[in-house]
């Protein structure tokens, strides 16, 4: 007879035992990461679209506003006539209101953050009133 070389069923349930144990620890931390980026990308589409709306005040000529509301994770863009009202993705929240005008000379009025959070963590994104500048602060 023949002895054909295979592996035994205990030495396959402990390869399962061992993969199940790898992947229970490893469902949590990605959890985290996809939260975690979830908030940095709603921080930086802010971002983005702040500076879009300072770059057009340069350029149009006229002033542009973002509120930012607590009450419902929203901000809403005026120019002339309100051009677009957006929500927060789910699960963030907008933690201060604001109210910052983007002027023709480039400038920011007032001087103010913004700050965005979820169960992760928070980011705050900062307006300077003498140069409109943007950033993310950690």
């Amino acid at each position: 007879m023949k002895k054909t070389k295979a592996f035994s069923l205990i030495e396959m349930l402990c390869v399962l035992a061992i993969l199940g144990t790898i992947v229970s620890l490893g469902v949590p931390a990605y959890i985290g990461l996809i939260s975690s980026l979830e908030l940095k990308g709603n921080a930086r589409r802010i971002v983005s679209m702040l500076r879009l709306y300072h770059q057009k005040a340069i350029i149009d000529h006229i002033n542009y506003s973002i509120e930012f509301y607590t009450s419902d994770d929203s901000y809403k863009i005026n120019g002339f006539a309100p051009l677009d009202y957006w929500e927060i993705s789910e699960g963030i929240d907008i933690k201060n209101n604001l109210l910052v005008t983007f002027q023709p000379l480039g400038n920011a009025n007032p001087t103010g953050s913004v700050t965005i959070e979820n169960e992760k963590g928070s980011l705050t994104i900062e307006i300077k009133s003498t140069t409109g500048h943007v950033r993310i602060i950690p």
